[in-house]
């Protein structure tokens, strides 16, 4: 994935984890994200997306903590 792509695609998941408003809809998104790029990159793509639950488990929790958890890096 190129430098670019990958910027953009990290502020649209930014976007999505700021923006959703349950753990369905992060979820949704972030496939939806996905398929935005899979024609491009898809052998990245479908490493993520197979990852999607992961990435948005954060919504599961109240929004106190949540903030907490977008404050802290990412491990994959």
């Amino acid at each position: 994935m190129t430098k670019e792509d990958a910027s953009a695609f990290n502020k649209s998941l930014d976007k999505i984890k700021i923006s959703s408003s349950d753990f369905d809809e992060a979820v949704l998104k972030f496939k939806e994200l996905c398929d935005e790029y899979f024609a491009k990159y898809p052998r990245v793509i479908k490493a993520i997306s197979e990852k999607a639950e992961f990435y948005s488990v954060h919504m599961k929790y109240p929004e106190e903590l949540r903030k907490l958890f977008l404050q802290m890096p990412l491990y994959v």
